[in-house]
């Protein structure tokens, strides 16, 4: 049983794989700071439907910059999990739940990233 559910998270493992070859975290990180600079320019409530626009745009990005981050220490999280299961510290349904979360997740996201959400 314990190698069915490794197989499932190394499913999950090549689909986030192959959704991070899609993302570019580094160029999203860049994208937030040069809007964090934007929106300390003394200039900037000038225009409060831009302004707003901007903030909207921080928001949308620091929480999709969160999801992957959340995704990595998920993945991080039930590699260790199966070293606790082999030396018998957890139980097989612990890892189990774990791993689904993870493919849930990862599913969700490809569906949000198919969507273009």
């Amino acid at each position: 049983e314990i190698s069915e559910i490794k197989e499932l998270f190394t499913q999950a493992s090549h689909k986030y794989s192959g959704l991070g070859g899609i993302f570019d975290i580094d160029s999203l990180n860049k994208k937030l700071n040069d809007l964090k600079e934007k929106s300390t320019d003394p200039i900037f409530w000038n225009d409060n439907k831009k302004a707003s626009a901007i903030l909207k745009n921080i928001s949308r990005i620091e929480k999709e910059i969160k999801l992957w981050n959340d995704i990595e220490e998920k993945h991080s999280d039930v590699e260790v999990l199966f070293e606790f299961h082999s030396e018998g510290e957890i139980s097989i349904d612990d890892i189990y739940n774990e791993v689904n979360q993870y493919k849930n997740i990862i599913e969700e996201l490809e569906l949000r990233m198919i969507l273009g959400k």
